[in-house]
């Protein structure tokens, strides 16, 4: 696991409030991530923002972070923005991370170029967002607008590949567009979604 498990690393909640009930529900919380109990995690944290009003950065990143495990990330963003309002620079810096990442994910390169533009201006130690950032900026340079019209496999192939990354299996996509590429030139239609791809599964390969 990495330092920030593509910034999953969670932020310690316990130690900064009073001895009492909420830290017992923090403590459980944290402990259930770190066991992959993540319904267990994600009905922690939620109880903590919506019942016990702990409506901070710290929680809501750690929230966060815990509903990426699921394939559905419905929500994701809001709890990441409001996260990024952190005045904690490094908690801010982690949020804006998870943004860029999360508008990758839906094809949105611009909005995930800024997302680790500000990462970065939050935080310029954050070799995460760093890293990240360099990957897309190559990409968006590297990137092609072919006009070939695609096959009746290569659209197969596509749906297959569209099919696995809805289940965020990013690599095993990609190298079922590769393999495919290697029978048929015409997946070469797809090339800005192999780009995508490409740049997904390398950044995922750095921290998930």
């Amino acid at each position: 696991m990495s330092k920030y498990i593509f910034g999953l690393l969670l932020i310690s909640l316990w130690t900064f409030t009073p001895v009492g009930k909420v830290n017992d529900y923090k403590k459980q919380a944290e402990d259930a991530f770190a066991l992959k109990e993540y319904d267990k995690s994600i009905s922690l944290f939620q109880f903590l923002a919506d019942s016990l009003g702990q409506n901070t950065p710290d929680v809501w990143i750690n929230w966060g972070h815990a509903l990426l495990s699921k394939p559905d990330t419905t929500g994701l963003k809001a709890i990441y923005q409001a996260a990024a309002n952190a005045s904690n620079d490094t908690v801010a810096s982690i949020a804006y991370l998870h943004l860029g990442y999360l508008e990758i994910q839906n094809a949105k390169s611009e909005e995930g170029l800024e997302g680790f533009q500000n990462s970065l201006r939050r935080d310029e130690n954050n070799a995460e967002a760093r890293h990240n950032l360099e990957l897309l900026k190559r990409y968006l340079a590297a990137q092609k607008k072919d006009k070939i019209q695609p096959s009746l496999f290569a659209l197969e192939t596509k749906k297959q590949a569209d099919e696995l990354v809805k289940k965020k299996r990013y690599q095993l996509a990609l190298e079922t567009l590769q393999k495919a590429g290697e029978k048929d030139h015409s997946i070469k239609a797809y090339q800005d979604f192999v780009d995508r791809i490409q740049l997904v599964a390398d950044i995922d390969k750095t921290g998930l």
